[in-house]
């Protein structure tokens, strides 16, 4: 049985565990429709308080991760206030009042590297959503009962076996319109190699690294990358099982 939120169908902010493990670096929220389509011509899809709402008590006090169009699309193209703001952007003369600027993956990541895993939100674009998700283990998901004319999608997480749909809320209604807070979670038992998270983060455009190499953090290793290299064989250092051990 899908466990159900509570209340109007968003639990707002979870409480910090101590257990969970540092090296999940963030989490992505996202309003989606039925084809997992979440914008066009840089707007959302629809307005819906609730899930403005949702989206503001997830977020606030935390820090959110976005693209230089998303950060584009807020009033007066002006930062997120009540929050830490980063901006992944390749362009390297872009800048953001009350923003913080990344121009790769790594950066992106570095950025964040101190912060509780819990205060981290991905928060768009689809291109950003692309290159972070392999990063993200939670996603929280408002589900859109219809269908969109769209141009910019998040991955589809049904047909992903790495993902679950962990809890699933009743469907509420705004203006006729029907939709459901959703949470996703990555399956422990689904870590990707390291070659698929260069791919993966590489099919959004974004630059990995300003290096050749790149250590990820992730489920208690740390996958050290070889960027000339991707699909070649790559140690594992595990830090929870084996702190000096190399894993092959």
């Amino acid at each position: 049985m899908i466990p159900v939120h509570k209340g109007q169908g968003a639990t707002g902010r979870e409480p910090k565990d101590a257990t969970r493990e540092r090296e999940t670096i963030m989490n992505c929220i996202a309003a989606v429709d039925e084809n997992w389509a979440i914008g066009r011509d840089g707007e959302l899809l629809a307005s819906i308080p609730a899930d403005m709402k949702y989206f503001r008590e997830m977020t606030l006090g935390r820090t959110v991760i976005m693209g230089r169009k998303t950060l584009e699309s807020f009033p007066g193209k002006k930062a997120l206030k009540g929050r830490r703001n980063i901006v992944l952007s390749r362009n390297p003369d872009f800048t953001a009042q009350g923003a913080d600027v990344v121009r790769s993956v790594e950066e992106a990541v570095s950025a964040v590297s101190e912060t509780p895993a819990e205060d981290v939100f991905v928060i768009g674009g689809g291109s950003v959503y692309r290159a972070l998700l392999p990063f993200c283990d939670t996603a929280y998901i408002t589900k859109i009962r219809h269908s969109y004319d769209a141009d910019t999608t998040f991955p589809d997480l049904d047909s992903d076996p790495e993902w679950e749909l962990a809890e699933e809320g009743g469907e509420q209604f705004h203006l006729g319109l029907g939709y459901r807070f959703c949470t996703y979670r990555r399956r422990n038992d689904k870590v990707r190699t390291c070659h698929e998270l260069i791919y993966t983060s590489c099919l959004s455009g974004f630059p990995i690294s300003s290096s050749e190499s790149l250590a990820v953090p992730r489920y208690g290793c740390v996958f050290f990358l070889d960027l000339k290299k991707p699909s070649s064989a790559i140690c594992i250092v595990n830090f929870v099982t084996a702190p000096k051990k190399l894993l092959y």
